[in-house]
């Protein structure tokens, strides 16, 4: 198999995969040791650069949450995550979960 890498540490592949690194594999019945020529033009993926947000609110004292978000940034799609300081002080019960999805 031979890689290759996005010369961007930020940019990823744009066939989902959320990989940097693209691999070629050897054609089936290859013996290794041999000398194998690849596809002279495989369908190369593109290395691309989502953009990200990076000053992500903190919140207040008052509102009682806090990111649990790990990294300092999100890209676009993904969702920064708040979590109430007090959780454990408060359940939901089956009917608050009922009434919640109806």
């Amino acid at each position: 198999m031979a890689y290759y890498v996005c010369s961007n540490p930020e940019a990823v592949l744009n066939d989902a995969s959320g990989m940097n690194m693209y691999g070629l594999v050897c054609p089936e019945g290859a013996i290794p040791g041999d000398q194998l020529d690849f596809p002279a033009d495989p369908d190369w993926p593109k290395c691309v650069v989502h953009p990200k947000c990076d000053n992500l609110p903190q919140p207040s004292a008052e509102s009682k949450l806090y990111k649990s978000t790990p990294e300092d940034f999100v890209r676009v799609g993904e969702f920064v995550h708040y979590t109430c300081i007090d959780k454990a002080d408060f359940y939901e019960t089956d009917q608050v979960i009922k009434s919640l999805s109806d």
